[in-house]
């Protein structure tokens, strides 16, 4: 058996077949009846229990490449193909599953092998036609060809990549120890903010004339301004009042008193109903905002200052800190190592050689179209615009079959 090359046609329908499972729940089925062994209804065929060399599909109608008519068939029967048939075996399917995408699942499978003897059909129309002649679809074969052996190429040294040594884990570990040092941290948050009591807006009675209503347009502009200017002041006021609180606790805080406590007292003076616990357990650095990363550099029991951010005032205290096991922390670098050394690989081959463009024939970059970013193997992504319609040339008809001959 040859194994066609899939289309998209073919990757777009098992990566549908893949798509997870409606999780709704589904009544459940009904019971067998009593005349029926449940379990004997049940029992199927486990896929394993199929010998290699068993047939999995059967294609009556399609001749294998290699294959002849048998001998006394008629015309008629041989341009029919009614004694042809393609068989492909278990082993032969698992080979082509396999090359498709390792491990695919059963749904995919199925749909591949529905799908496969199509294309085999088609092929089968295409070198009936003499298509292979063409010399525009053997440019567009010949460039199908490349971008082919470019994505197994691409897999290739993505698997390499993915092969990282233990070795070398190990050495990223030992060399990089502030990546995985944690830090158990206290954090006491003071919005710049209090929260305002809900004011009772009541509907104001409807006007009955024209002039007072100008005489309440206008008087409502004034009253927006003064409020606007009211509601400004009020909140520098509760910004002073608040960093004034902030400054309090800090100092509270740096005497020893409870983190816990103190943030309790911040929620209350801020008319808050609840906040955030003091606590906020073991972070690395990367989790913390950029602007607060020197409590970083502060000794266990240490207070930080007082580090002021557009929504409030945050005061830190290291309780502890430690240094992750690498154990903990093997997979997460080698994901990392992973795909620095497929990246590395990728630019290595692509700056193996350089590539000059005739900037007079082809448009410059910003006036560029159809090229986006890379695809899941790491090949760069082409997308071609539709070509202007124009006449298209008749292909030679295939032949017609024999007449039988009485």
């Amino acid at each position: 058996m040859r194994f066609a090359c899939i289309p998209v046609l073919l990757v777009a329908s098992l990566a549908l077949a893949q798509t997870p499972a409606n999780t709704t729940a589904t009544p459940a089925p009904k019971p067998f009846p009593t005349s029926v062994n449940a379990g004997t209804a049940l029992r199927r065929p486990k896929p394993s229990s199929v010998a290699p060399d068993t047939p999995v599909i059967t294609i009556m109608g399609l001749c294998e490449a290699a294959s002849r008519p048998k001998t006394g068939t008629t015309p008629a029967k041989r341009a029919a193909g009614s004694d042809c048939k393609t068989v492909v075996t278990r082993a032969q399917f698992d080979a082509l599953a396999e090359a498709i995408q390792p491990n695919l699942p059963s749904a995919a499978k199925f749909q591949l092998a529905n799908i496969y003897p199509k294309l085999l059909l088609m092929q089968r129309e295409f070198r009936k036609y003499g298509l292979e002649k063409d010399p525009k679809v053997q440019r567009a074969l010949a460039f199908t060809r490349v971008r082919s052996e470019a994505e197994e190429m691409a897999k290739a040294l993505k698997e390499k990549a993915d092969d990282v040594p233990n070795a070398e884990i190990e050495k990223y570990y030992t060399n990089n120890p502030s990546e995985f040092e944690q830090f158990e941290l206290q954090r006491i948050f003071v919005p710049k903010e209090r929260k305002q009591e809900a004011k009772d807006n009541k509907p104001e009675p409807k006007q009955e004339s024209a002039k007072s209503s100008e005489a309440e347009k206008d008087s409502k502009e004034e009253s927006t301004e003064a409020a606007e200017k009211a509601k400004a002041d009020n909140a520098k006021a509760d910004d002073d009042r608040m960093k004034e609180l902030a400054d309090a606790l800090h100092a509270q805080a740096v005497a020893g008193e409870d983190f816990e406590k103190l943030q309790k007292q911040a929620i209350e003076l801020a008319g808050l109903q609840a906040g955030a616990s003091a606590n906020l357990g073991k972070l690395t650095a990367h989790q913390l905002p950029p602007a607060h990363l020197v409590v970083t550099s502060m000794k266990p029991g240490e207070v930080s200052q007082v580090f002021v951010d557009p929504n409030g005032y945050y005061i830190y205290k290291i309780v502890s800190k430690s240094t992750k096991p690498l154990e903990q922390v093997r997979a997460d670098i080698k994901t990392n190592l992973a795909q620095r050394r497929f990246a590395d690989a990728m630019q290595s081959v692509e700056q193996s050689a350089k590539t000059v463009l005739n900037e007079t024939y082809f448009p410059t970059p910003n006036a560029a179209r159809g090229f986006g970013g890379r695809d899941q193997h790491g090949i760069r992504q082409i997308t071609i615009p539709p070509p202007t319609p124009e006449p298209v040339a008749a292909h030679p008809a295939a032949p017609s079959p024999e007449a039988p001959k009485n």
